[in-house]
Formats: structure tokens, sequence, C-alpha cells
């Protein structure tokens, strides 16, 4: 599933803005311990020599006893990462 908002501007505050997001899903016939969802999105803010990129990456997973989601958030600023999160949570 792909959810691509494009790119536009807020010229009230003479801002440019990118998303967009794509959805993978998946099962292997009947075991329901094999279905797995994934989120990719990228965020994108632009105003004159400011520029700043975020991206996230979200899995959710299951076993027989838990759901399993694992997540990681990459932040950058004029191309420079600034912040770096990645968690596992059952």
């Amino acid at each position: 599933m792909i959810n691509n908002q494009g790119r536009f501007r807020i010229n009230d505050i003479g801002t440019d803005i990118h998303r967009s997001a794509r959805e993978y899903y998946r099962t292997i016939n009947d075991d329901f311990t094999s279905a797995r969802g994934e989120t990719l999105t990228e965020s994108c803010f632009k105003r004159g020599d400011w520029n700043t990129e975020v991206y996230t990456r979200t899995t959710l997973s299951c076993t027989t006893d838990h759901f399993i989601v694992h997540a990681q958030l990459d932040a950058y600023e004029n191309e420079y990462r600034v912040f770096l999160k990645t968690g596992k949570v059952l």
C-alpha cells in the first residue's frame, strides 16, 4: 500500500513539505504466526537554509504467545543525522 502525498508548499510560512508512506503485509497460508506488517514513512520539511528529514520503520509480528513491535526513527537536519532510536517491545 502506497500513500504518497507528494510535495507541497505552505506559502504563509514559506515551507516545502514532502510526505510518503509505504505499508507491506504478508501471511503464509493459515499460519497466524507468519503474519507481519511493516510501515515505512518519510517526512521532509524545508524553509530557506533549514532542511529536516524524518524516516520511520515499524514492524509488527507475533509468536504464539506475544506480539512483537520493532520501531526505528531516524532524523536529519541539513543532511546530518541528529537522532536515531531503535526499540523492540514484546
